[in-house]
């Protein structure tokens, strides 16, 4: 049990640093863009490990986000999945509450007889993982401080996976009398709940209950003691230790403890994602009892009796439990029909002294092993690496929570601590070094899939192009044309996030990045701004994506092979051998042979882009950049100032294998492209967005992303560090401080004299735009190159629009603007909060350090 002062020290850490919220939200209804969805402003971040399915509550309490199958994003309140609380003392004051704030979620004719806590009682807040809700209504005899979290370790890699989320509630009696409390936890049977297909935007439908419960049940399960027996005088424990009539387990020595197994025809061969198990454990004070309802009929009977008197359904059980403090305990199961819902719970119950508190914890865990794609390739979720994929672990996978609990909590500890410590010392404002944690959300709730091998074979379906073996994947967002996992343009900003919390899963990003230069894809399809048909993937290019959820991800890649080429854009070789070889400088590790192969590889079809012969690449293909939507034209600085960087990453590693004419080449190519970037781009207070193009009088924000690259990994400056900072200074002044009176971040691009541009080729995107990431890109170089009261401001002008002012917390979008509009929600570029961590990372390190 965890001591009062040690929770209440956690809460606090969380309010300084996090997210927090104290009563109503003071949100002004940002919304979203034609073409993106928009789940509303309410939301937390998602629970459960990396890739092994996640779910959110939200700041109500209403479970309301669902990401169980990989790629997939469901947003829909299911009420039958809640947490009520029930009490009494000696002073004559009972009553009970659904914990969340409102009126409590119900269905059909049901709504519960316990209140939600009022908005004003609400304290909010959360520190990546961790997520806590406290109720403090001075009008009930007692204050509760729930807190949930998964074990996402930094460096952990095997706990980070675990499908696993913790829900503890404390609760203090503020009374001078005992406070008789119990708390359960209801959850609905949701496995076989596989959902449409469609597009986020376009999917509105509320997919559950709906006709896929046909063989649904559930098992009790054996308390962790092994405890089974005797009768208390209120209900007889059964031989696997669970009650059978009134509900309630007798106190014995130790914490008393039971749980629930659910499962989907547990006699068949798991081969479809959401088929497994699902275990429920609850875990009360010592000198309590515990309960449970194995199965439960979740929604309700047209048979005209009142919701709270249906027998064997959830309503029913939840007026047990508010009327007695326990549930009801018939230990009944069944097979469930295909239009016959089901749910659990647990609850526990104890004796409060006065002033006194108690813990009743909660463990949540799943064994949901396969992940089955668009192509119907399926593959084994990473933690199965551990517990197989039989799909019958999730008991096995609750015990070995229980057992890690605190050394798990530890590591996060520690892993927080390390960052948040380095960034005050670069003096980061408290809640934007909270920012960085928090966006962490991203790489749990991005349709992430981690997988350990793959599973079985379609036939007709040949070997992954990238292999049969673990792989990591996230998306760039869920609407139609960001729906790819590891795109790559994004990936050189989101890297660092990985690099620094969970390495191992950056190594293997890369890995298929890299091998999927020797992957080339000749097919042919239409690309449709073009009318013309083109390669999908050319050989020593590297890929836009390495897939889409919907098609085959590791398999077919460069999937936004579609509207434009991604063949053609100038950035993309450039970004990955200079975020590759930063990766590598932060871990620690040499570039290997064959890591030289394919970065040589790259290099060479860089040297292709060059079509004048002075070292740099030329833009005259619409969209061919990242900046798909601004219309480039003859040098950008963006693209030309990665292609330096990769000049001089390639002639550093040419240099280290021995290879002295592949050295003298690229530093050759290095030396004149560096003339005509100054030439051709600099005006005397910035560099150019372009030097031909209607953006010529325009400052990009991280348009020198890629010679800041190259500085953080050691290979000196490439350009003037005084025309860098005055760049940087310019940006932040006109992007900036002259956008909305500098309280939105900074415009992706301006003229500094307010002009709203319009759209070049299609949709108005990323023109008047605040592109999160670039400007999260800008404030890492401003504190890097010194500038550190104007990177301060733009950092804070971030948050307080991601955190405080729009409800897009754990939504973090693509782009907004001043007028409240988003686009694209849950995008990976945002993950550039993490470049501020490396900035620190670098200056500590013993090999390189800033030339500050």
């Amino acid at each position: 049990m965890m001591s009062r002062e040690n929770l209440y020290r956690r809460f606090d850490y969380a309010r300084r640093y996090g997210f927090s919220i104290d009563g109503a939200a003071p949100w002004t209804g940002y919304v979203a863009k034609p073409g993106s969805h928009d789940d509303g402003a309410y939301h937390g971040p998602f629970l459960g490990g990396l890739g092994s399915g996640t779910f959110s509550r939200d700041l109500s309490g209403r479970f309301s986000r669902w990401h169980l199958q990989p790629g997939l994003h469901v947003a829909q309140t299911i009420p039958q999945a809640r947490l009520l609380c029930r009490w009494s003392n000696a002073g004559g004051e009972a009553g009970s509450r659904w914990i969340g704030v409102g009126e409590a979620p119900g269905w059909g004719d049901y709504r519960p007889s316990a209140p939600g806590f009022a908005e004003n009682a609400r304290h909010y807040a959360v520190l990546f993982p961790e997520c806590f809700e406290r109720y403090d209504d001075p009008e009930l005899p007692f204050r509760l401080l729930l807190r949930y979290w998964s074990p996402l370790v930094f460096g952990d890699e095997a706990a980070s996976s675990m499908p696993v989320v913790y829900f503890s509630l404390h609760v203090e009696n503020q009374s001078d009398t005992p406070l008789d409390f119990a708390a359960a936890f209801f959850w609905p049977n949701l496995l076989g709940w596989r959902n449409s297909r469609v597009p986020s935007v376009d999917r509105g439908d509320n997919s559950r209950p709906g006709q896929t419960h046909s063989g649904n049940t559930a098992r009790g399960a054996r308390d962790a003691r092994g405890v089974g027996g005797a009768s208390d005088g209120v209900g007889r424990v059964g031989h696997d230790g669970g009650a059978v009539q009134g509900g309630a387990q007798p106190a014995e020595p130790g914490a008393p403890t039971t749980a629930v197994v659910q499962q989907r025809r547990p006699e068949q061969e798991v081969s479809l994602d959401l088929e497994g198990e699902v275990a429920l454990s609850v875990t009360g004070p010592a000198n309590g009892t515990v309960s449970r309802e194995i199965c439960m009929k979740s929604d309700l009977n047209a048979i005209g009796v009142p919701p709270g008197e249906q027998q064997f359904t959830q309503a029913w059980a939840e007026q047990h439990f508010l009327e007695n403090g326990a549930l009801p305990g018939t230990e009944e199961t069944w097979r469930a029909h295909w239009h016959e819902p089901v749910s659990s719970a647990v609850a526990a119950r104890a004796v409060v002294a006065p002033q006194g508190d108690a813990d009743f914890d909660v463990t949540l865990a799943w064994d949901m092993p396969l992940v089955v794609f668009g192509s119907e390739r399926t593959w084994e979720k990473r933690y199965t690496a551990e517990f197989g994929a039989s799909g019958r672990a999730a008991e096995r996978i609750c015990e070995r929570a229980g057992a890690q609990r605190e050394a798990w909590l530890s590591g996060i500890d520690a892993g927080r601590a390390g960052v948040l410590e380095s960034l005050e010392e670069a003096g980061i404002a408290q809640s934007t070094a909270g920012a960085v944690l928090n966006e962490l959300f991203l790489v749990v709730g991005n349709g992430t899939a981690w997988v350990a091998r793959e599973h079985g074979r379609p036939a007709g379906l040949g070997a992954p192009t990238l292999g049969g073996g673990e792989h990591f994947a996230f998306l760039e967002g869920f609407d139609t044309g960001y729906y790819y996992y590891n795109t790559l343009d994004l990936w050189a900003y989101a890297f660092a996030a990985l690099s620094f919390s969970w390495p191992e899963i950056g190594d293997g990003v890369f890995r298929d990045l890299l091998d999927s230069l020797e992957t080339p894809d000749e097919r042919e399809r239409i690309v449709y701004r073009l009318f013309e048909k083109r390669p999908i993937l050319k050989r020593h290019k590297a890929p836009h994506d390495l897939g889409c959820p919907m098609e085959d991800p590791w398999h077919e890649l460069n999937g936004y092979t579609m509207r434009d080429d991604p063949n053609s854009w100038k950035d993309h070789n450039p970004a990955l051998i200079v975020s590759f070889y930063l990766h590598k400088q932060l871990r620690g590790a040499p570039v290997d042979a064959t890591e030289w192969d394919l970065l040589k590889a790259a290099g060479e079809h860089t040297l292709g882009d060059d079509s004048e012969g002075h070292g740099l690449p030329r833009h005259g293909e619409f969209g061919d950049s990242t900046w798909d939507a601004l219309a480039f034209r003859g040098v950008s600085a963006y693209s030309a100032g990665l292609t330096l960087a990769a000049y001089r990453v390639l002639e550093q590693l040419a240099e280290a294998f021995g290879e002295q004419e592949l050295r003298d080449r690229y530093a050759r190519k290095l030396a004149s492209g560096t003339e005509v970037f100054e030439k051709l781009l600099w005006t005397g207070a910035f560099y150019r967005t372009d030097s031909e193009g209607r953006y010529r009088e325009t400052v990009m924000s991280d348009a020198l992303l890629g010679p800041y690259y190259a500085a953080l990994s050691g290979l000196g400056e490439l350009l003037p560090v005084e025309r860098v900072r005055s760049h940087l200074s310019t940006a932040f002044e006109y992007n900036a401080a002259r956008y909305a009176g500098g309280r939105h971040g900074a415009l992706l691009v301006s003229d500094g004299r307010g002009e709203r541009f319009t759209p070049d080729g299609g949709e108005e995107l990323q023109i008047n735009e605040v592109i999160v990431g670039s400007a999260w890109a800008l404030c890492a170089m401003m504190e890097w190159y010194g500038l550190r009261d104007t990177a301060g401001r733009l950092g804070e002008s971030l948050r307080r629009t991601l955190y405080e002012d729009s409800g897009l917390q754990f939504r973090t979008p693509a782009a907004f603007d001043a007028d409240g509009a988003f686009r694209a929600p849950m995008n990976m570029r945002p993950l550039s909060v993490w470049l501020l961590t490396m900035n620190q990372s670098r200056r500590a390190s013993a090999q390189r350090k800033s030339p500050l």
